[in-house]
């Protein structure tokens, strides 16, 4: 009898369906092959594991000594040059952490210890930390020092002289003892936040923030004068020549300590010694050779440290910036010129 010939939509149906077979099949055989290979795999790592594990976790106590956690160990193998397929391949784990856990377990059941220095070691250590600090801490003392062997050599310093009248003397104190509170928050900002960027080379930064905190420091300077002078406006509380003079050094004194605070969150310190000296050397030529009076010599002396120490700190701040537009404009005039320097090559 013979067989009714199918339809289109027939046939269709009956390849789609062997296409579905033949494609569940490529998908079994797939996926037995990939556990057939996993399975190789965990028994060569069930093999070779536990010796890695040793081996790795001598390795990391000579690197490292004992590890705080299995992270330690897993952030050292990393360095060393393990990954997570290493892990899979040699071993059969599931990651380089889960072969971490084994090591740093490992690790645990023996009994490292504690490096220890030598009494002497520790001791020579100390000293040359404390060398080190004093150093540094004493250029913090060389601007004053150099201002008291001034003032012993030549009778003159940047705010204060050996021949000052007690009126003068208590005028002078006053203004200087009232610049270190208003000016002393701007300075120790600029020295904080200035020195963070300073780290990070930040450039940019750094001279916002600076230009900002000096901002801060003459705006407060400026509103203390403004209402000390409304007080004595109104109600004098001493006389107008002592007034001008302490109202005088305060502002030029809150300027110099401006300008050396950049100074010093730039580490410049030979710079602030030198400026100091030299404007207490700067008196004492004002005084003797030309004869001026003390308190303007000592007034051009102070701002002219002080414009001084400013424009050597924004020329240092600003360096940076020169210099890497003078790279982008070697780089742009190459790129017009359809070449680029190359790195020479090196040579084995």
């Amino acid at each position: 009898m013979k067989r009714p010939a199918r339809s289109g939509k027939a046939r269709q149906h009956k390849s789609k369906q062997r296409g579905a077979r033949r494609r569940r099949k490529q998908a079994q055989r797939q996926q037995h092959r990939q556990s057939h290979r996993g399975n190789k795999v965990r028994s060569v790592g069930n093999r070779a594991s536990r010796v890695a594990i040793v081996d790795y976790a001598e390795h990391v106590v000579q690197l490292i000594n004992r590890p705080i956690d299995s992270w330690a160990v897993a952030a050292t193998l990393e360095s060393q040059g393990l990954r997570d397929g290493d892990a899979q391949e040699r071993w059969g784990y599931d990651d380089l952490f889960s072969f971490a856990d084994d090591v740093y377990a490992e690790i645990l059941t023996r009994a490292i210890p504690a490096k220890e220095q030598p009494a002497l070691q520790k001791r020579k250590f100390h000293l040359a930390r404390f060398a080190r600090y004093m150093f540094e801490g004493s250029f913090f003392a060389m601007p004053m020092l150099g201002q008291i062997i001034c003032l012993i050599l030549t009778r003159y310093s940047l705010w204060a002289s050996l021949n000052f009248s007690e009126e003068q003397a208590t005028s002078v104190g006053l203004g200087t003892l009232a610049s270190f509170p208003i000016s002393g928050a701007p300075v120790m900002s600029i020295g904080r936040q200035g020195t963070v960027y300073h780290g990070l080379r930040a450039h940019g930064m750094l001279r916002r923030s600076v230009v900002e905190l000096c901002s801060v420091g003459l705006t407060l300077t400026a509103s203390v004068l403004l209402i000390v002078c409304l007080s004595q406006l109104f109600l004098p509380f001493v006389g107008f020549g002592s007034f001008l003079l302490t109202a005088a050094y305060f502002t030029t004194l809150c300027l110099l300590w401006l300008s050396l605070g950049a100074l010093y969150m730039l580490r410049m310190h030979s710079w602030n010694v030198a400026l100091t000296v030299a404007g207490a050397g700067l008196v004492a030529v004002l005084c003797r050779l030309f004869g001026i009076d003390v308190h303007l010599a000592q007034l051009v002396s102070i701002t002219s440290c002080a414009a001084v120490a400013g424009a050597v700190a924004w020329r240092r701040m600003t360096r940076p910036s020169q210099q890497n537009q003078r790279h982008q404009h070697l780089k742009a005039d190459c790129r017009g010129q359809g070449r680029l320097p190359r790195p020479r090559p090196t040579t084995r």
